[in-house]
């Protein structure tokens, strides 16, 4: 497993707004663990830790369902590393009538 403080301020803000493009952050991580449903017909989910995000939200499951550059289709394995982007799909302005955001 790498690092964590390797990676801790490894988080990659891309803010493309000005060029017309999506905003985006990406998420640098490794795969924990592989998780085996208890029921057959489930599919197998990985368990990535996400570096740089806050503690309790650091790890996120998802579908062991992969494919690589050629299509094939491929399954992760525990120390493999990986990069999470979240793409914004809408850029919400706030206007001056609006109240701030609590929190």
């Amino acid at each position: 497993m790498a690092d964590q403080s390797e990676h801790s301020h490894e988080l990659e803000e891309d803010l493309k707004e000005a060029n017309g493009e999506s905003p985006t952050v990406t998420l640098h991580g490794v795969v924990e663990k592989i998780i085996t449903p208890l029921v057959p017909s489930r599919r197998q989910k990985v368990q990535i830790f996400l570096h740089g995000a806050d503690d309790l939200f650091s790890q996120i499951r998802i579908e062991n369902a992969f494919e690589n550059g050629g299509g094939k289709k491929v399954k992760l394995q525990p120390g493999t590393e990986v990069d999470v982007t979240i793409v914004a799909r809408e850029v919400v302005k706030k206007t001056s009538s609006e109240a701030p955001a609590l929190g």
